[in-house]
Order: structure tokens, then sequence, then C-alpha cells
């Protein structure tokens, strides 16, 4: 009738009971097993009625756990070091996952335990601790998970915002590479790297008008969260400062800075300040073209120069020399003639320079390129007529600007003595004319 005819607390001695009714049939139930068994399932037994003992054997079997690693599939893993504690914090058995269930006994039917996970298999996080409770009536049966690493690298701009178009390369410790790809404005995920191991991140190219990055580090998370690597670009920075023939800054040239197809990127009037271009292609040749030079100075050949493509600032310094004018004074036949007195005046008539001519040429500097100017020759060595005067540009692409101007012997100019010719022939007539007046006087 389920009514409860005995109880008792097991000892090693053998439970005696009297006065059960002949005959009859009775159930004995396990409430509490002893630690480390399961409780056993209830069991019947019929009193005789001969007079003899009635004899019971009520068996216990020891608990029994089965712990399975299993993967995100839930396939079994092998690999991973798992740890079970009581709830004392006590090592109650470890080992090392195979494809197989390890089997615990002994563990107290009714207590939770823990699994923890000290080392994962290579690719996995390691999983959070998880507890259990043994069954006290059948097998107990726990399935230990683990998860891939997952790992997610941004490519981020100077402000931090998503840019695409790098090209990135994730090597392990051995320089082995475990993934590559083109950035997008997504982060690109990577799962199964080996938790707690270092991995570099290289940029082999970099979006336009930025600077490749350096390598950077970073360590996989076994902790099962997310390990999230934020890989940075800086805009390419180009510094380029126009100085003159003492490489002192210069103000006042015009730059032009065109690519490769020939298309202006940049321009700019010079100061004593360089000047800064952002944003220019990493790797790739420029040039830069001097459309007018500042007052005074030739204009700079053209220059070529690359980007700096490991994020170095890149510096062009353009260098500008003062305008050279030679100014010679020769006869007609292209000999070197002195004493004549020159003027130089500027397009408004201004007096510049004046100088006598000697055998050496005169140098002036720090004409305006471009420019037109006039030599005058005020007065002619003696003997020699006034050239016309003559005007010249000044060269505006840094050769010397050469002016020759030729004096010509007076018509009447006696070539070995220096005196005018008719001047002389003159005098010698008048003498001849003043004797024989003298003579026929005379007479």
């Amino acid at each position: 009738n389920g009514k409860t005819v005995d109880e008792w607390d097991t000892t090693t001695s053998a439970h005696t009971i009297t006065g059960l009714v002949a005959g009859e049939t009775y159930t004995i139930t396990e409430t509490s097993a002893p630690a480390g068994y399961a409780i056993s399932k209830p069991q019947t037994f019929e009193v005789k009625g001969d007079g003899t003992v009635t004899v019971v054997t009520f068996g216990n079997a020891l608990t029994v756990t089965e712990i399975t690693k299993v993967d995100e599939n839930n396939n079994p893993l092998a690999g991973a070091h798992l740890v079970v504690t009581d709830k004392n914090g006590k090592t109650v058995d470890e080992w090392d996952t195979t494809t197989s269930a390890h089997t615990i006994t002994g563990l107290v039917a009714g207590e939770t335990y823990t699994i923890t996970e000290t080392s994962a298999p290579a690719g996995y996080a390691i999983s959070k601790p998880q507890t259990f409770t043994v069954e006290s009536d059948k097998v107990t049966v726990v399935t230990f998970g683990n998860a891939l690493t997952v790992t997610e690298v941004t490519k981020v701009d100077e402000n931090n915002k998503p840019l695409a178009g790098a090209h990135l390369v994730v090597t392990d410790k051995n320089d082995k590479t475990v993934d590559e790809w083109d950035t997008t404005e997504k982060a690109h995920v990577i799962t199964g790297l080996v938790a707690g191991e270092t991995y570099t991140i290289t940029e082999t190219s970099a979006p336009d008008g930025y600077a490749i990055s350096k390598p950077q580090t970073f360590e996989v998370k076994g902790d099962g969260t997310f390990t999230v690597v934020t890989f940075g670009n800086a805009l390419t920075v180009t510094e380029v400062t126009k100085v003159d023939e003492n490489n002192k800054p210069l103000a006042g040239a015009h730059l032009v800075v065109t690519d490769k197809n020939g298309k202006t990127v940049d321009e700019w009037d010079t100061t004593t300040s360089a000047h800064t271009i952002t944003g220019l292609v990493a790797g790739e040749t420029y040039t830069i073209k001097e459309t007018k030079a500042p007052d005074g100075y030739s204009k700079t050949k053209p220059i070529t120069f690359t980007v700096n493509a490991d994020g170095s600032l890149t510096e062009v310094t353009l260098s500008n020399a003062l305008t050279v004018t030679q100014i010679s004074k020769t006869d007609d036949e292209g000999n070197p003639l002195a004493g004549a007195h020159l003027i130089v005046k500027d397009k408004d008539g201004n007096i510049l320079y004046e100088w006598d001519s000697t055998e050496e040429a005169f140098t002036i500097t720090g004409l305006t390129a471009g420019e037109k100017y006039t030599l005058t020759e005020v007065s002619a060595p003696e003997g020699y007529e006034i050239a016309p005067s003559i005007d010249f540009v000044v060269r505006v692409n840094g050769d010397i600007t050469v002016v020759v101007m030729e004096d010509s012997l007076k018509t009447d100019s006696n070539p070995e003595t220096g005196v005018a010719g008719g001047a002389a022939v003159l005098a010698v007539l008048s003498g001849a004319a003043v004797v024989l007046l003298s003579k026929k006087k005379k007479r």
C-alpha cells in the first residue's frame, strides 16, 4: 500500500527487519546513495513463509559521467585540456580530449561539478567553464562545446572611418600566410586562428592617396570573445619647398604638380614656408613645373619625385637661381672693346645699370626672366660710331642671357693711327696750302 514499514542508513553489516508478513511483497527504495554511487532502482522482494530468513541483496553501482568535447558543428573534438572540480574547487579529474567521450565514475550523485578548459584545440576559443549535476539514477551525459576563434579586422582612415582598397596579409609566428584580402568598408572576419598566438598584419598595397601602414601585430583572444583589430591608414604627406641659390626659402614662384597622366593635382604660389600636399598616391611619380619664377630668378626645369610608400614624409626641394645676363662690347670683328659708356633700362625707361665697358663682359644678376630690357650706348670709344640700342629679353630657362653690342669704326677713321682719317687728311691739306701761299708771297 506504499506505507513505510522501515527505513535506515546502511552500514557494512546486514540490516534486519522482523515481523514482515509472510508471503507479502515489499519494495526497497533508495532515497540517497553512498557518495560516488548512483541511486539504485527500487527493488521488490517477497517474505518467505517457511520460517527461513529472507535474504535480500540490494546493489549499488558507481555513478557514471560521460563528457564529450564537440566543435561548432557538434562533432567530437580532440586537443582540449579539461579539468573537473567539485564544489570546493578540488580537482577530481583532468584529461586531454579525444574524439571519444571521457568517462568519470564515482562522482557524487546530486552534486554539482565544474568543467574548465585550460587549453583549446588549435583554432578554437577556450570555452567558458560549464557546470553539471551528477544524475543519481542514470549516466550523466555532458556535452562541452567549442567555437572557432573569431577575429575581425577593420581598415580605417585617419578619421577612423572604414577604408576600402588596401591589400592586407596576415601571417603567423612562422611567417606563413594564413589569410589575405582586399579591404572593403566592412570588417573582415577570420575564424580559426590559434587562441593566444600572435599574428602580424602587413599591408602590401594602400588605397590611393594613403601611405602603406607599418606591420601590426595582434594576439588572438582565447576566452571566446571576438578579437577586434583596427588597422589604420594615414594620407601620404608631401612637402615642397622652394629655395634660392643659397638654399633659403623663396616666395613668388607659381608651381604646378601633375601626375603621370599629365593631370594637374595641385598648384600654388610659393611662400617662405613649405607647401604641403596630402593624398598623393604612394609609390607614384609626379612632376613639378614652375610656370612663373620669382622676380630676378630663372624658371627651374621640371623635376620629378616619387611619393614615399612607407608612410614617411616625402620632402621635395625645388631651387631657383638668379638670372644671369652677360653684356659684351666688341668691335665689328668681334674683339672686346673697352671705353664705351653703356646703360640698361627696363621696359618703363628706368635706368637700372650703367658702366664703362672693359675687355671683360659685364654681368648683371637678377633681371626678371621673360622681361624685355634695352641696352643703350651713351658714348662710344674714340674713333667708333655709337651703336643702335638693343632690346633683349632675359631667358626664362635658367641659361645665361648673352647680349653682344658691336661698334663700327667711324667711316673717316684711320685704323692704323686711331686718328680720324678725314680730319687727318684735312689737316695735311691745310698745311700744304699754307706752305704754298707762303712761297708765293716771297716770290
